[in-house]
């Protein structure tokens, strides 16, 4: 993924959670993590045949769940949280890492949040125009 589509994408995420109002990102992205990932994941496929992406999910140390994104291109694994600020509030950028396989992922994700992490689902592109609604819809109402 080049540097002005991941640019591109962290812009719409963050002005999705911001279109609701003045709050900060930290307390905009809690509660969201499973649509976001999952918006992000079916955008990145309308723009990118080319593309799989890969919802996996950890059920941390206190017992939260998080759900985020891999998007495989080719051999490369580009992980990508676009909720990111839940955990780290003054994060600068929503992609974590481009990794060469899933277990280095897994790997990174348990240092990087701790607890425990496993494939969740694999997004299907025939999905993508519903789902992305469904996403939209949750995260609107979460946003209040």
């Amino acid at each position: 993924m080049n540097t002005v589509t991941k640019k591109k994408i962290q812009n719409e995420v963050i002005s999705l959670l911001t279109s609701s109002g003045k709050k900060s990102l930290h307390i905009l992205s809690e509660d969201c993590c499973s649509e976001m990932s999952r918006l992000v994941g079916y955008r990145i496929m309308d723009s990118n045949p080319k593309t799989e992406t890969i919802i996996i999910k950890g059920v941390l140390t206190n017992n939260k769940q998080h759900d985020i994104l891999i998007v495989k291109e080719g051999n490369l694994f580009s992980l990508i949280d676009p909720t990111v600020w839940q955990f780290y509030k003054n994060k600068k950028t929503i992609f974590l890492g481009t990794f060469k396989g899933i277990v280095e992922i897994f790997g990174f994700a348990k240092k990087f949040y701790g607890g425990m992490w496993s494939l969740s689902e694999n997004l299907k592109r025939s999905d993508s125009k519903k789902e992305q609604k469904k996403c939209l819809s949750v995260i609107m109402k979460n946003l209040g």
